[in-house]
């Protein structure tokens, strides 16, 4: 008792008290964000992905699933047969054909998210659920 009595003692006491439980605390809350961080990298990606070849043939793929952080290229292998692809040093990677039709002079495949045109490289542009991924084979115009 008589070290409580003494102040300086008392809080060095809730000092080490209080360090203890933010310690623990501390350690919860970053083993249960890494587990919860964890579990989503394994759920799906749920988007559509269409193909159109500019000959009147166009194939729609409505439930297409890919993992966290797949990309429009990774949608593209997904539902494709054949693909080739070209990398570019500080571009990144371009599509250059699919299943046989490929890129020529100025017409090549070039790719949409929900409407909008892509203005990174294919293997750069990370998908979410619900995007509407649309490939087309179409004259560049620049």
């Amino acid at each position: 008792m008589a070290l409580l009595r003494n102040n300086w003692a008392l809080i060095a006491l809730v000092i080490l008290c209080w360090a203890v439980v933010a310690s623990f605390s501390t350690g919860y809350y970053y083993y249960q964000y890494t587990d919860l961080s964890e579990k989503l990298k394994r759920l799906p990606v749920h988007i559509s992905v269409s193909i159109d070849y500019s000959n009147g043939t166009i194939t729609a793929f409505e439930d297409v699933f890919l993992f966290r952080n797949a990309t429009v290229l990774d949608a593209l292998r997904a539902v494709t047969e054949s693909i080739t692809s070209q990398y570019w040093s500080g571009w990144g990677t371009i599509v250059t054909s699919v299943n046989g039709l490929t890129n020529e002079g100025l017409a090549g495949w070039q790719y949409w998210i929900n409407e909008e045109w892509g203005v990174v490289a294919a293997d750069l542009q990370i998908l979410v659920s619900g995007d509407q991924v649309k490939w087309k084979y179409a004259t560049f115009s620049g």
